[in-house]
């Protein structure tokens, strides 16, 4: 009976181990991918709220608003995605906007063609992003300072651009490009449908984009493995200053106005969005699909309440919950972690 017993526990006891192991492997998976769940859960709770809250919020119409008006902030964020896998921040994205627009609206009243203002917003995105690449990653400033001093310098610049003023836009190809259609789709969907897909094939597909997880996760292990951590830095800020330029003349097109007001607040927007998505603000943690679905979260919830009624003024406040939520939700959770990293955080020498 002994060896009977004996023989039993030593087959029962792998057959534990085994479930063991396969629950604990169940847990890991499901922790591992719990947030490409969660977010697309959220998204389809939203829309499934709002539109028994609000009849006219599941209508084409509406749904369509809902995706245009996502994609110019779906544009910015790609680029606020590669800022923050960095641990960086850029704050100048909206001020980057209205300036944009308000030198793209002189330049084709001057004479120029829809060509040339396109031209001329693509070089001041890429010498912005590379000012703010040279700063941090030459001159070591850290991030947020530098993106805020870049803001105001910005933003001061669009106001004394027409003192203050905006400027009309006339130029059909721009106001084609931001409020015009292929059909039923609106003409910024498909701007956003290939800044997604280069940004996926740029982050996963090439050395780059290796390198920004690489430089996010470790700077110091980085630069060891020999990364240039310098070009990568500079590499992502531009790329942060091209896209709010993309996403200034699809705004400029939609308003058929460039205003110095038109960017106000957009960067607290495209942040909260990057960080709802799941982006680690300590860098190395995020992807673009879920940028995307932090996007749509917010235009999603903000929408929702427009539509019963709720104030511009109650949007921000649950635009600010909102990010405070999913900051809490992180893994990383820690407001003096989380301010510590954005003063303090150096580039290794």
């Amino acid at each position: 009976m002994a060896t009977r017993s004996t023989a039993m526990g030593d087959r029962t006891a792998p057959t534990a181990a085994g479930e063991g192991v396969g629950s604990g492997r169940a847990r890991a998976l499901v922790s591992r991918h719990r947030r490409d769940f969660a977010l697309p859960a959220v998204l389809l709770g939203e829309i499934v709220l709002w539109s028994i809250l609000a009849p006219s919020f599941f209508t084409q119409a509406n749904l369509i608003n809902i995706i245009r008006a996502s994609s110019p902030v779906g544009i910015i964020a790609v680029g606020m995605t590669f800022v923050i896998l960095t641990a960086g921040i850029d704050l100048s994205v909206g001020s980057l906007v209205s300036f944009v627009g308000m030198v793209c609206a002189t330049t084709l009243a001057l004479g120029g063609n829809a060509l040339v203002g396109i031209l001329v917003a693509l070089v001041i995105g890429t010498l912005s992003g590379l000012v703010n690449g040279v700063f941090v990653a030459k001159f070591r400033v850290p991030p947020l300072i530098t993106t805020l001093g870049m803001m105001y310098v910005l933003i001061a610049a669009a106001q004394l651009w027409n003192n203050g003023g905006p400027l009309p836009m006339r130029d059909p190809f721009i106001i084609w490009l931001g409020s015009g259609y292929v059909g039923p789709v609106p003409i910024p969907v498909f701007v956003l449908v290939v800044v997604l897909g280069s940004g996926y094939w740029l982050l996963n597909q090439t050395r780059f984009g290796r390198h920004v997880y690489a430089v996010g996760g470790s700077p110091e292990a980085a630069q060891l493995s020999g990364i240039r951590i310098d070009r990568v830095l500079i590499g992502v800020y531009v790329v942060s200053g091209v896209l709010s330029a993309v996403a200034s003349l699809l705004y400029t097109g939609r308003l058929a106005t460039a205003s110095p007001l038109t960017g106000q607040g957009l960067e607290l927007q495209v942040i909260a969005a990057v960080v709802v998505g799941g982006a680690s603000l300590f860098g190395g943690r995020g992807n673009l699909r879920d940028t995307f679905l932090g996007v749509l979260i917010l235009t999603v919830l903000q929408t929702g309440l427009n539509l019963i009624g709720i104030s511009g003024f109650w949007q921000t406040m649950a635009l600010g919950i909102a990010l405070l939520v999913a900051v809490l939700l992180s893994p990383e959770a820690s407001f003096q972690k989380t301010i510590t990293s954005l003063f303090t955080r150096k580039v290794p020498r």
